[in-house]
């Protein structure tokens, strides 16, 4: 029921390649500086008429208008100082973000009863839209399992954003920078259900923005 429109034309290293000046010394200036910046996105990343439709069929009520991206709200990246300064383990963040797998995030309903032992009631949680989930009937299910597919596509683009910029020699906390910036360029409602809008606003409430 999803397509793979999410990730058609999402390459921030492509930005990457047109915006960094590349230094013969290029791998102490990696490690040395923050030199890379992966510009917003020249091609808006919106979600298929089709995905749009899976949200609002199985969450009620949620809007079907795909706020458009073409200047992407990146958030700072928290802690940067430190991963200037220690690259490895910048290398080591990069990797693993790149290669992680994201999951849809409910939230829990405050007007529910909860069930002790960790019983899921319908009801008990909600959508990102605060539509409360029924279990009972597998609708949930289906969301997850359409969500997963499309999440299975991203992770694929992002894993070869991630071994691009590998091959070109970024290295160290410039290369979390690109894959930050990929995560945080992904679609509104993407974002929304992976709990990384939230993130996004607390990054800019962390650093005064």
């Amino acid at each position: 029921m999803f397509s793979t429109s999410i990730t058609q034309g999402v390459n921030p290293y492509s930005q990457v390649q047109k915006n960094t000046t590349v230094r013969a010394d290029q791998s102490q200036a990696y490690h040395g500086t923050a030199q890379t910046r992966v510009a917003a996105q020249t091609d808006a990343v919106v979600l298929s008429e089709e995905a749009r439709r899976m949200y609002g069929e199985l969450v009620p009520g949620e809007k079907a208008e795909q706020v458009e991206q073409d200047n992407p709200r990146i958030p700072p990246i928290h802690l940067w100082e430190n991963l200037v300064n220690d690259p490895e383990y910048a290398e080591e963040m990069a990797r693993f973000s790149a290669y992680q797998m994201d999951r849809p995030l409910l939230r829990m309903n405050p007007d529910a009863v909860q069930v002790p032992g960790g019983v899921l009631m319908d009801g008990s949680m909600l959508y990102p839209d605060g539509t409360p989930v029924t279990f009972s009937d597998g609708s949930w299910q289906e969301y997850e399992d359409a969500f997963n597919r499309e999440a299975a596509l991203v992770r694929e683009q992002r894993i070869k954003v991630y071994e691009e910029a590998v091959r070109n020699g970024v290295s160290g906390a410039d290369l979390y920078r690109v894959i930050h910036e990929f995560n945080f360029s992904l679609p509104e409602s993407y974002l929304e259900i992976t709990g990384r809008a939230n993130r996004r606003e607390m990054l800019f409430a962390r650093a005064g923005n």
